[in-house]
């Protein structure tokens, strides 16, 4: 049968219907379950030391796609059966952010890193945490990247601030012509040209 295998697979589900025509493979497989109290536990844990959700997902082996169903399932209906996992993953969250957040005060900071071994069948037979000093600086740039509208480096801001107050008077002192011409200048300068 030609085509690519995953295009056979997905006329072989609409064959023996598991799959109808209009119906997305993916988001068919982003339906499939529900988090168990096992993979909540196992996320919450992972981000309560500050990983990434999508990090803390692949380590259960779940897709992002499946751990972004379930969150947003969850905050659409808090009371349903994916509420409770979103509620904790939540919670989790905000308590790694403030770690970081803390170590960032501090000024010192240590990462937990956990070390698996598993056996033949892909069963974990060894689980051992040790704690590393790491730079400060790591702790803030995740942190600009898990929550930037509390940790987006303050410089930014004000560069952004006093910038669009240039332009305010620029375009207040200037005939229209000439500040069009400065803000063509401006956007050659920022895309790297020179003319």
């Amino acid at each position: 049968m030609p085509g690519s295998p995953r295009k056979r697979a997905r006329r072989e589900a609409i064959a023996n219907g598991t799959l109808t025509p209009g119906q997305s493979h993916t988001r068919r497989h982003a339906d499939a379950r529900h988090p168990s109290a096992e993979e909540t536990a196992e996320v919450c844990r992972a981000l309560e030391v500050g990983w990434y959700i999508e990090t803390a997902w692949a380590a259960i082996g779940v897709s992002r796609d499946m751990g972004r169903s379930w969150l947003d399932r969850g905050r659409n209906d808090p009371e349903g059966p994916y509420g409770e996992h979103a509620r904790l993953v939540g919670f989790a969250r905000e308590a790694g952010i403030q770690l970081l957040h803390q170590r960032v005060l501090d000024g010192t900071t240590t990462a937990q890193l956990e070390e698996r071994t598993y056996d033949g069948d892909g069963k974990l037979t060894k689980r051992k945490t040790r704690e590393e000093r790491g730079d400060v600086r790591a702790a803030q740039w995740a942190l600009e990247r898990m929550d930037p509208q509390r940790f987006m480096a303050r410089v930014r801001l004000e560069v952004e601030g006093e910038m669009k107050a240039v332009l305010d008077t620029l375009e207040r002192e200037l005939d229209a012509p000439t500040y069009t011409r400065i803000l063509g200048a401006l956007a050659l300068l920022g895309a790297g040209g020179s003319e």
